[in-house]
C-alpha cells in the first residue's frame, strides 16, 4: 500500500491550529484518507484547481486544504473556510518555491 508523507506548509499549520477541534479532526481524517490512495488526486474527496498547475483541494464540509503533490510528500499549502481559502494563495506558492 502506498502512503504519502503529509507535510504542512508554515501557513496551513497556523491556519489549521485555529480550526476547532472537530474540524481538525474531520480534515486530519480525511488528508490521511487521500494519503492512502496510490494516486491522491483520483480521491472523490480532491478536486484539481483551475488556473494552479498541479494543485487541488480536500473538501471536508465547508472546510478546504489546498494541496499539492511533491512526492513522497502531500503537501498542505493552505487550510480554511470556503469562501477564504483561496485568497493569496499565489503568494503561499512563490514562497514553497522559494523556501
Amino acid at each position: 500500500m502506498v502512503s504519502y508523507n503529509i507535510r504542512m506548509h508554515p501557513t496551513a499549520k497556523r491556519e489549521f491550529d485555529r480550526l476547532t477541534e472537530t474540524e481538525q479532526t474531520r480534515l486530519k481524517d480525511a488528508l490521511v484518507d487521500v494519503s492512502e490512495n496510490r494516486q491522491p488526486t483520483d480521491s472523490q474527496k480532491v478536486k484539481m484547481l483551475e488556473g494552479q498547475r498541479g494543485m487541488f483541494r480536500v473538501r471536508v464540509g465547508r472546510l478546504r486544504a489546498v494541496c499539492m503533490l511533491a512526492k513522497p510528500n502531500l503537501c498542505v499549502l493552505k487550510v480554511g473556510h470556503r469562501q477564504h481559502v483561496y485568497d493569496n494563495i499565489d503568494d503561499v506558492v512563490a514562497q514553497r518555491a522559494l523556501g
